[in-house]
């Protein structure tokens, strides 16, 4: 493809684990080469990382990140390349916790799913962890210390987390433009609950002036 196309075409690859450095490694236009990695089903998720390669232009990643975010996209730079990018590697830190906890028999299979869908997956859904443990740290709480005390008592966690933990992460630099975009998230899915509601309502009144 790089051959063929003009060089002004960008070249989008979606891997999810082959770094974009070693596909561009012996194109003669390796500058428009970007990994684009959406996720499945990629017509509901919209969320798109965008990720260079040693010689990807600045300009490339830039174009990507407009292109995503004209077809209604949440596109994000990822500054760096790492194996399985972000959001696969942070469900998997998930998942590698999920098996240690039902490889000690702490709970069942079912229940493990349960505990993320019917708990702290909800709020995933609208607030990502920074955030909802910076609201949950109430008023003039301008810095947040993880846990460490539970997150490294699972081997889940490798010993050189431990460093990054004694430090206090300030996220406060962008709290109220996240809290902002949280609150219409929530009206929104507010406003499509009220609207499911009624039209259920609906259905249950016409069903019962059918059945009299």
């Amino acid at each position: 493809m790089d051959s063929i196309l003009p060089p002004p075409a960008i070249l989008a690859s979606s891997t999810s684990g082959i770094p974009m450095s070693r596909i561009q490694s012996e194109c003669k236009h390796p500058e428009r080469c970007v990994t684009g990695h959406p996720f499945n089903p990629p017509h509901l998720v919209p969320l798109v990382e965008v990720v260079g390669g040693a010689k990807t232009s600045a300009e490339t990643i830039e174009r990507a990140m407009r292109f995503y975010t004209a077809m209604g996209k949440r596109a994000m730079h990822i500054r760096k390349e790492v194996m399985g990018h972000v959001a696969n590697r942070l469900a998997a830190a998930l998942y590698r916790e999920v098996a240690y906890l039902i490889d000690q028999d702490v709970v069942s299979v079912a229940d493990a799913d349960a505990a993320v869908c019917m708990g702290p997956g909800l709020r995933w859904a609208l607030m990502g962890p920074n955030l909802i443990y910076h609201l949950g740290g109430g008023p003039g709480r301008a810095k947040l210390r993880p846990p460490r005390e539970f997150l490294l008592a699972s081997p889940a966690f490798p010993p050189a987390s431990s460093a990054r933990s004694e430090a206090c992460y300030d996220i406060t630099q962008e709290p109220r433009a996240a809290i902002n975009e949280t609150r219409i998230k929530l009206d929104q899915l507010g406003s499509g609950i009220e609207s499911n509601l009624r039209v259920l309502r609906g259905h249950n009144s016409a069903g019962r002036n059918d059945r009299q």
